[in-house]
């Protein structure tokens, strides 16, 4: 079965990274073609050797230990005898047996080596290369110290590691000479004589530690602008959040720091001061990094073939060996190499498997992934047999080298994914430009298709109106002049599309003449002011009378005046809009000035961009197709002038456009006066100014708001045929408006887009007061997303309609909104009358037991408070009165019923006075307010004080309202139970709460609450004195 059947990447990797290795391994392996010889009984006879032909030689073989003793060339020469024993370098001395048992890891000793060399030696300078010794080390021939390591120390104390690879050279003219060195270890989990020492003449050893050295400074440099490479990708491509790129300059940064802290040691070059155990400390941490960044990088390369469990899992594992490392010693965490070298196997065979299974599947690069991981993993083997002392070599590791060789080609495939992605990316373009092509086709047939039957349209209606007009109804030609004016609208749209198109293709042509400007403005500033349509704004022209002619196409021209004029009345809401012109060289320089929302400053270059739209508010209000600027742009352009804009935003803009003088000019100019246009006067189409009131004899009213004067027109000939009161507005602000003054409105008709303030923002508003029930919102939208209808239901919508609607289906969502508000308007006042019959039982035991008790002392009394008592009742349960309003004194009876009553139980705990400024029978005001709330300061304000207290009602006007104010000089309420009493939040509030909810729908407000503990409360109810009618 052939699972690669893409051969290339195996093939690269055999042509390209396998000559690449063995090159590097012939440029640094020692030239050396003999059998190097080994030490028998710590001497080794190099007098057969020849240095210049078979080059440097390791000084591997049996060496005289000496343990526990640190001995010097003067103690093996003068006469002493101590314990030795002939021990294998290189090892670890823990695998030696001493007196019948292993050394431990900390301890000191002395390795003696005795060295014999040809009698005739050419080179009297040797050279000797030095790997590292666990952890401080002093190196002598003969008598002369010339290589140390650290400070070699009997015990901790004196004792001081170091970690340097050295490379030294020596003089000797004998044919025998001694190497003695001694080790001491008080850090590491093993100590000895690990690796390697190497003997060749000076030349030779200093050029080969040179090219290690050299080596490594390559590679190092090399994946250091790797991951540069790959960190500059990454973050220009960071909002595709492709994280593979991140996670492999992770791995590539920390193989970087490994090669520094590893081999030569190359970091101590840049830090020379760098401690011994923060280098011990990243030459281990970035194993554990390395792993976990690897598991990163693998699954998001092949997320599909990971398990995301298994993961975690060797995340977490890495995690916790580099936590181990931070917080332990190194004697410590040195005693788990084997087991970290275990776990990193086991994460290079798990993405093995990963690499194979991709591969079989054909994913990007995955073979050569495989192919290479299969490298590395045989690699490191070796590296950690190396590191144990049970495989040897002249070069140390080589795992650096294959690191590089695994970044080099991660970034291959990382490379062969980016160039797939730009093909494919580069093909769906294609793509989209043929789409472009094949749109652009459509829309350009659909427009000349829809404006032949639209002008037959249009012509038609004006040739009714001109030639039937005495036979039409008022209202008729007010219909059909909207129906032209939305026709044209619509013929300026499909103009728009055309020109658009023609833009594309560079195929506008203009047949240039002199034209004089204050002939053509003044005639777009008249046509121009049915677009105002309610807005008082007002359209001025102010053109010198010297002003030259230009030179342009007079259509064209006149087409970028419309676009500019139109751009500034849609986002004018009031003010004013002015045409002025000025001669500036060879230009001459119009500018349309209006006093509308303003375009922020970082919008200035963009609205002559296709398709711009400015937005202020979610709704994006203030629609368009954002082509008219981008063409105006170019028709000015290629009339070889040039636009610009200048604005502050919510003060206004001013577009600026330059045209060229025409080389004719007419010997003499007449004056034109300046040009100031009412946008209602003498206009024969049909301008509403809103608010508009529509009365009908009908129970509902209902609010139409929006901003199209067709459409609105058309809402309020539905609601007629309907027999509906309707309202007319044109805004957000004006609904509003109208929502506050006026509280019979039953239901509210809503455009999402509306200027200033979107039909969101204004739903949003009126959930505020209104609930769904008590107002309900039916939206009007274009947008047929379910994007829009979450929306709209999110700010508070009862019904949804998209345009362009069925009227018959519209007349059905009024009806059945309708008569859901007056369903729930009649339970509401059921449930009222209700609340108005309840009658505590406590409360009513009590009052009985009271008579009770003065029936026996106090007759008299007894009858008053049966009357009282018999008052109350009779109130309560007066089901038959379902009015929202009654008199002031029929409530103030009420209330004193009840305080008769209660000051006959608590005596004198309780007073009530009365301050009333106010014509008896001249106020209205709705049904049991002030009772539940003298209710409530007594319960909670008066009885829990002692003393007891006073309960004050009043009753004065204050201008055109009427002010109601209970005032208890009782317990008081704390601030942090006032903030939340009126939202019913607190216990039993829910007399309270329902008051509140009433005054607030009824008048726009609810009750005043001012609290001090042990104070008193002050409650004042405020309602228009003009509605003592209801």
């Amino acid at each position: 079965m052939n699972y690669f059947a893409n051969k290339k990447p195996v093939l690269f990797l055999t042509l390209v990274l396998l000559p690449l290795f063995f090159v590097y391994l012939l440029s640094i392996l020692p030239s050396s073609t003999a059998q190097a010889p080994k030490a028998r009984q710590g001497v080794l006879d190099l007098s057969g050797w020849d240095f210049e032909k078979n080059g440097i030689v390791p000084l591997d073989g049996e060496w005289e230990f000496y343990w526990n003793q640190l001995l010097t060339y003067q103690d093996f020469h003068n006469g002493a005898s101590f314990r030795k024993s002939y021990e294998t370098v290189p090892s670890m001395w823990n695998y030696y047996t001493i007196d019948g048992a292993s050394p431990p890891g900390y301890g000191y000793a002395t390795y003696r080596l005795k060295i014999k060399i040809a009698a005739t030696n050419p080179d009297p300078l040797k050279g000797l290369k030095l790997t590292t010794m666990s952890t401080a080390y002093k190196l002598m021939v003969d008598d002369t110290v010339v290589a140390e390591n650290g400070v070699v120390g009997t015990d901790a104390q004196s004792f001081s590691p170091e970690y340097k690879p050295q490379m030294t050279i020596f003089k000797t003219d004998a044919n025998e000479f001694e190497v003695i060195v001694q080790i001491a270890n008080y850090t590491y989990a093993r100590g000895g004589l690990c690796y390697s020492i190497y003997l060749g003449n000076a030349l030779q050893t200093a050029a080969w530690h040179e090219k290690n050295r050299q080596t490594d400074i390559f590679l190092l440099g090399a994946i250091s602008i790797m991951a540069l490479y790959h960190a500059a990708i990454f973050l220009l491509q960071r909002r595709y959040n492709y994280r593979a790129e991140l996670y492999f300059v992770l791995i590539m940064l920390l193989f970087a720091i490994l090669i520094a802290f590893r081999g030569e040691c190359v970091i101590l070059s840049i830090f020379p001061a760098l401690s011994f155990h923060w280098m011990i400390f990243f030459e281990y941490a970035t194993l554990y990094w390395a792993s976990a960044a690897l598991s990163l990088f693998m699954y998001e390369l092949y997320p599909e073939e990971c398990s995301q469990l298994v993961r975690n899992i060797l995340v977490a594992i890495s995690a916790l060996f580099a936590l181990i490392s931070l917080l332990t010693p190194i004697s410590f965490y040195t005693n788990f190499t084997l087991l970290i070298e275990l776990h990193l196997v086991a994460v290079a065979l798990y993405y093995t498997y990963v690499a194979w299974i991709a591969a079989t599947r054909k994913r990007t690069g995955a073979a050569l992934l495989f192919s290479t991981i299969i490298f590395s993993i045989a690699a490191f083997i070796l590296d950690a047999l190396y590191h144990w002392n049970i495989y040897n070599n002249k070069h140390g590791v080589i795992f650096p080298l294959i690191s590089f060789i695994f970044i080099f080609v991660q970034s291959f495939i990382l490379s062969q994914r980016f160039s797939a992605s730009f093909d494919k990316v580069e093909a769906l373009s294609q793509k989209l430009l043929s789409l472009d092509k094949v749109k652009d086709a459509f829309l350009a047939n659909t427009s000349h298709e829809l404006r032949t039957p639209l002008h037959g349209m249009i012509s038609i209606i004006q040739s009714i109106l001109e030639n039937a007009a005495d036979t039409l109804q008022p209202n008729h030609k007010k219909n059909l002049a909207l129906i032209v004016s939305s026709g044209q609208r619509l013929a300026n749209l499909i103009n728009d599309i055309l020109d658009y198109e023609k833009l594309k293709h560079g195929d506008i042509s203009l047949h240039k003449q002199a034209i004089d400007i204050r002939q053509v403005i003044p005639a777009a500033l008249e046509v121009s002011r049915y677009l105002a349509f309610s807005k008082p704004i007002a359209l001025n022209g102010n053109l010198p009378a010297d002003l030259p002619l230009i030179e342009a196409d007079e259509n064209r021209f006149t087409q970028i005046i419309y676009n500019l004029l139109g751009n500034a009345i849609k986002f004018t809401e009031q003010g004013s809009i002015t045409i002025s012109a000025v001669q500036n060289e060879n230009m001459v320089e119009i500018s349309v000035t209006d006093t509308g929302i303003g375009i922020p400053p970082d919008k200035l270059t963009d609205i002559f961009k296709s398709f711009a739209q400015l937005e202020t508010s979610p709704g994006g209000q203030y629609g368009g197709t954002g082509l008219g600027l981008s063409i105006t742009k170019y028709l000015v352009e290629i009339h070889g002038g040039s636009i610009w804009a200048a604005s502050e935003p919510g003060k206004g803009s001013i577009l600026t456009f330059s045209m060229p003088v025409s080389h004719t000019q007419p010997k003499t100019a007449q004056p034109l006066p300046i040009l100031s246009i009412n946008p209602v006067a003498h206009f024969p189409l049909p301008l509403l100014k809103t608010p508009a009131f529509f009365p009908q004899n009908s129970e509902f009213t209902i609010l139409l708001v929006d901003d199209d004067a067709a459409n609105l027109q058309s809402l309020i000939n539905i609601a007629a045929a309907e027999h509906y009161s309707a309202i007319a507005v044109a805004s957000g602000k004006e609904a509003l408006e109208v929502l506050a003054q006026n509280k019979t409105i039953d239901l509210v008709i809503l455009d999402i887009m509306l200027p200033v303030m979107s039909g969101y923002e204004v739903c949003r508003k009126l959930r505020e007061d209104y609930s769904l029930f008590e107002l309900p919102v039916l939206m009007m939208t274009a947008q047929h997303s379910a994007a829009s209808l979450l929306t709209g239901f999110a700010a508070g919508a009862n019904d949804f309609l998209s345009k362009p609607f069925d009227i018959n289906e519209l007349k059905a969502r009024m009806k059945t909104l309708l008569q859901l508000k007056k369903s729930v308007s009649q339970t509401i006042q059921a449930e009222t009358a209700f609340l108005q019959a309840q009658i505590k039982p406590h409360f009513l035991y009590n009052a009985l037991n009271t008579i009770l008790s003065f029936c026996w002392t106090d007759a008299e009394k007894a009858g008053q408070l049966l009357l009282a008592l018999s008052d109350y009742l009779r109130g309560s349960f007066n089901f038959s009165n379902m009015d929202q309003f009654s008199t002031l004194e029929k409530e103030l009876e009420f209330v004193d019923s009840y305080l008769v009553i209660e000051k006959a139980r608590f005596e004198e705990k309780l007073s009530c006075q009365y301050h009333i400024n106010v014509p008896p029978g001249s106020v209205m005001i709705p049904t049991l307010v002030i009772q539940p709330l003298v209710e409530n300061a007594v319960k909670h304000g008066i009885l829990p004080n002692k003393e007891g207290g006073n309960v004050v009602i009043s009753v004065t006007r204050q201008h055109s309202n009427i002010v109601i104010t209970i005032h208890d000089d009782g317990i008081g309420i704390p601030q942090d139970k006032l903030d939340n009493l009126l939202a019913g939040q607190i216990g039993k509030s829910v007399g309270l709460t329902n008051i509140n909810r009433r005054l607030k729908r009824l008048y726009g407000h609810g009750l005043e609450i001012v609290s001090k503990v042990d104070a008193g409360t002050i409650v004042n109810i405020t309602i228009p004195y003009e509605r003592t009618d209801l």
